[in-house]
């Protein structure tokens, strides 16, 4: 249904919801009949509603929630997540994790090594990665600054975060960091060279590499930098999606960034620890598939020449300062595959392991880091995704310059992430060691269970992207027919109606995205208590408080997203 309403006016337009450029139909009333669609008419228990005329920055966040009782999904939503949680309290756990290091994929498929140890194949990617950027970074500031109308804007926060969260992190680990344009040029110009591998001695390297080659603090060689760019980023998240020149000046910084740090660092210290990308795909890279790993432990044991660290003849040191036989977590590894070409005994590959089976986390940055992902996505989802104006203005410092408003968000904001959540995160987690009967210090328990958030932490964002992209995938068609909102009609997709995709199925999925990351989450508590405790028992009693705590946290995301 489109109509325009308007109060000046006694009648209201309605127009073909199919083809808005047809004139309008004036009519004193429009009856809109709620009644619950699909099988036996209660499947589907909310629809929400948009304004789809432009009328400033905040346009793409108007939004209401039209629900019809009773709320099948908001009780299905809870019973199903309240039925997970029992049959974990009943089966006294889940399986403990297998230590399955996964499918040796380059010798089930060695053309793929042949492929990657070609010298000109990674600057191939990053040529094409590049002009990508490029154009991105011209469409945003010399096209339209029209958000919604504007091609780059629509690439880098609808389908290039789509792909990040949905395809690239789940499946592909730190597969983005492969393909990631950003160090380019900085490391071209710190080894004088693109396709070349030059020998030589710089410090500790098997290879000579150019510029100041000093060490990245020691202070700051952890996640805790990356967090705090990311949080920057995030909290003026809105001025980026809603002014493109702000967002193309970002990734011109970012990209000035990595090219000097290249000249004055060590390695590629950019990626290593300010990427605010980083901080997203390093911590959730964690639950994804695929890994850089060894292919033989008694093949790294013997290694004394540390090539997949240090280079060699056929391939550069490490830009990340890993070596391959220490490698346990995606965390540090950016995929690279510098090692697979620097490593003579061509011990290096990638794994295909099972979903969310990385090892315990028991890095305080890397805990903060789940903390911290998870808070901000869930405020993402009640900022964006919510019907309330009113807490959109706290953040609405485009058009009407809430300063004051936005003060208020931005404290709260990091608050909650840096220090709310971590106390009653570790509130918990001191009930839980005392039911438990451990030993162990409360804070390096409740770091270890960190890991547990990462599973529903990823799922909020699936859960929050699906939505963004669904609702805006019609602005993607109008901006790729016309990417500099110049007129121009490539495709012949001028005046096409705005459709929503699948409204109808949106509440659903971001339920299901709950209930799937809360399942693996328990699953993943009961893993680190039974670490930690030895005895099945023990560790169910030292997981239900924390698992309590992630259902209240479930429950209110399924309350949020179906009524």
């Amino acid at each position: 249904m489109d109509v325009k309403v308007e109060p000046s006016t006694p009648t209201v337009l309605q127009f073909r919801s199919s083809d808005p450029q047809q004139p309008p139909v004036a009519r004193d009333t429009v009856v809109l009949v709620a009644e619950h669609p699909g099988v036996l008419k209660f499947l589907v228990s909310k629809s929400i509603f948009r304004c789809h005329v432009w009328c400033g920055p905040m346009h793409a966040f108007e939004q209401g929630s039209l629900v019809i009782s009773p709320n099948t999904l908001l009780n299905g939503g809870l019973g199903l997540l309240v039925g997970l949680f029992l049959v974990g309290l009943r089966r006294g756990g889940f399986s403990v994790a297998d230590r399955n290091p996964g499918t040796d994929l380059l010798a089930m498929y060695p053309w793929i090594r042949t492929l990657l140890k070609k010298p000109w194949v990674m600057p191939s990617v990053w040529l094409a990665s590049g002009l990508v950027l490029y154009l991105v970074v011209l469409m945003t500031l010399f096209g339209t600054q029209v958000s919604g109308r504007n091609l780059g804007v629509m690439l880098v926060w609808t389908v290039w975060m789509f792909v990040l969260i949905t395809l690239f992190t789940p499946f592909g680990g730190r597969l983005w960091c492969m393909l990631c344009p950003l160090p380019a040029v900085g490391e071209a110009l710190q080894r004088r060279s693109v396709v070349k591998v030059r020998t030589g001695s710089t410090g500790e390297y098997h290879n000579q590499f150019f510029g100041l080659q000093r060490n990245w603090p020691e202070r700051l060689s952890n996640g805790w930098p990356r967090l705090i760019t990311f949080l920057i980023a995030g909290t003026f998240s809105t001025t980026l999606v809603a002014q493109p020149r702000t967002t193309g000046y970002a990734i011109v910084a970012l990209f000035i960034m990595g090219t000097v740090l290249a000249l004055v660092f060590k390695l590629r210290s950019f990626c290593r620890f300010l990427c605010p990308i980083n901080s997203f795909v390093a911590t959730y890279s964690q639950i994804g598939r695929l890994s850089v790993r060894k292919s033989k432990d008694e093949v790294c044991a013997d290694c004394k020449g540390a090539f997949c660290e240090k280079g060699s003849h056929a391939g550069w040191a490490c830009p990340y300062g890993l070596n391959v036989k220490t490698i346990t977590t995606n965390v540090d590894c950016g995929m690279c595959t510098e090692c697979i070409r620097s490593c003579v005994y061509d011990n290096v590959t990638f794994r295909w392991k099972p979903f969310g089976n990385e090892a315990v986390n028991r890095d305080v940055s890397v805990g903060w880091n789940a903390m911290a992902l998870l808070v901000v996505g869930i405020a993402y989802t009640i900022v964006y995704l919510g019907p309330w104006p009113k807490v959109r203005d706290y953040v609405n410092i485009i058009d009407k310059n809430n300063w004051g408003l936005f003060a208020v968000y931005a404290t709260l904001l990091w608050s909650s992430a840096l220090v709310i959540f971590p106390l009653l995160m570790f509130a918990v987690t001191a009930v839980s060691r005392k039911l438990a009967g451990v030993t162990r210090r409360t804070f390096d328990l409740m770091i270890a269970s960190t890991r547990a958030l990462l599973s529903l932490g990823f799922f909020v964002w699936v859960a929050f992207i699906l939505q963004m992209l669904f609702v805006n995938i019609t602005f993607v068609e109008q901006s790729l027919n016309d990417p500099f909102g110049w007129g121009w009609d490539l495709f012949g997709l001028a005046g096409i109606p705005w459709i929503q995709f699948v409204p109808r199925l949106v509440p659903w999925l971001q339920v299901l995205c709950v209930t799937i990351g809360f399942g693996y989450s328990q699953r993943d508590l009961w893993r680190i208590w039974f670490s930690e405790t030895g005895e099945r028992r023990m560790a169910t009693r030292g997981a239900v408080p924390l698992a309590l705590f992630l259902l209240c946290i479930g429950g209110g995301l399924i309350w949020f997203y179906a009524s």
